[in-house]
């Protein structure tokens, strides 16, 4: 077929396309000139291909897209999955470097480094969305890092304290902020389904770093055991700091972008949304901390009471992802509230029974059953907390939104 001048117009019909003088009010022209093609280019800007500004536009696929979600897989089995083993180190102190104490004081070791987790993200959302994700996961990756080759040196209350309390959560918090951040800078339509995909990466951990130190520990001994853990670490954050990027450009620093804005809380609707999940958290964690702790208590098998935070963990692992899924068909709000309602009654029908049966056997079962339950149903508050945080599409002072109401 001979070319056709470089300015003149081919019409579009159902069957061929054919030359024109004259452009019929129904056909769509497509027009070649010097400076464009006939076929859209789908690696140009979002700025010239829909007119919209950066911060209006999410990318929903593409590499860096991809790349982006891929650190903060990494990131996030480096943070929650150390969060989800929070059981295992609990019952290990208990036991041996801190058997003098009870379980309340070594709990305050567990409560701090949760509380630096959630709270310490008041301050880095809305620096992460001033500067972006670069040096909040440097930062991070150090201070999760050190405190697993530090803790193996540990052998004073306090030196818990500092090491596990502070810097580990100090360094889960950053982490996990900048890994929720950076998924909102990249997804909006698909962003439960982004989301469930990434914190699949805490139950992964939650299920193989609780093996890994349940083994270490009678093999190799406590110091050695973090320390293998803290290699692992080592890994991902290298992993993470390569590929997490970010797509908006970076502001200057100022008093009024790097500073928490407590007017978010004038907004009746997310003032509400902060106390719900306030509660929500309060109630999820209680299991993952004393899981095994209770096991031990009640007389269960030492290896398969380390064993039902993996178990938990294992159903997490698809109760954050399919929710995630299932957010973006029913809504978000909507998940929520099934899930949470399967949460209620698997404690109430499973591990209630299970304190006040006598029956080995029967509170195996029972213990067995709640784990897997409610590690699926638990699983959808890590990855609907921050898509319900970002129910309005937004780049800009998302992270904030979401940092705030994980730390009430």
């Amino acid at each position: 077929m001979p070319s056709l001048p470089e300015n003149q117009c081919l019409e579009k019909t159902p069957d061929r396309l054919v030359a024109a003088v004259a452009k019929p009010k129904n056909l769509q022209p497509i027009c070649r000139t010097p400076e464009s093609s006939s076929e859209p280019n789908p690696d140009l800007e979002p700025q010239s291909r829909f007119e919209q500004s950066d911060e209006d536009y999410f990318p929903e696929r593409g590499r860096a897209a991809w790349s982006a979600l891929a650190g903060c897989f990494c990131a996030w089995m480096s943070a929650f999955g150390l969060m989800n083993t929070v059981g295992t180190f609990q019952a290990c102190l208990h036991n041996h470097q801190l058997s003098a104490y009870s379980e309340a004081e070594i709990g305050w070791i567990f409560g701090l480094y949760l509380f630096m987790a959630y709270c310490c993200g008041v301050q880095a959302g809305p620096i992460f969305d001033a500067i972006g994700p670069r040096i909040l996961t440097a930062i991070g990756s150090v201070n999760i890092i050190a405190s697993m080759f530090l803790l193996g040196a540990c052998h004073r209350y306090w030196h818990f304290i500092i090491v596990f309390g502070i810097l580990g959560g100090l360094g889960t918090s950053l982490l996990s902020t900048v890994a929720i951040g950076t998924i909102g800078h990249y997804f909006n339509v698909r962003r439960g389904f982004a989301t469930g995909i990434a914190s699949c990466a805490g139950s992964l951990g939650g299920v193989l770093f609780p093996l890994m130190l349940s083994s270490l520990f009678e093999s190799a001994g406590f110091a050695w055991a973090t320390r293998a853990l803290g290699l692992i670490f080592v890994f991902l954050t290298i992993i993470a700091n390569f590929l997490i990027r970010s797509r908006l450009p970076i502001k200057p620093i100022s008093r009024s972008n790097i500073l928490p804005d407590l007017r978010i809380f004038r907004d009746r609707t997310f003032l509400i949304m902060t106390i719900a999940l306030f509660l929500v958290e309060w109630g999820l964690f209680t299991s993952l901390s004393y899981l095994t702790s209770f096991a031990l208590a009640a007389g269960i098998r030492r290896a398969l009471a380390y064993q039902l935070l993996s178990i938990l963990n294992a159903g997490s692992f698809f109760g954050r992802w399919a929710p995630g899924l299932l957010a973006d068909k029913i809504g978000r709000f909507n998940t929520m509230i099934l899930m949470i309602a399967q949460c209620l009654v698997t404690t109430l029908a499973l591990w209630l029974p299970a304190a006040l049966t006598t029956n080995a056997k029967i509170k195996e079962g029972l213990l067995l059953a709640f784990s897997l339950l409610f590690g699926f149903a638990s699983g959808s508050n890590i990855t609907l907390g921050p898509v319900c945080a970002f129910a309005k599409p937004r780049t800009t002072g998302s992270t904030l939104l979401h940092a705030t109401l994980s730390s009430a």
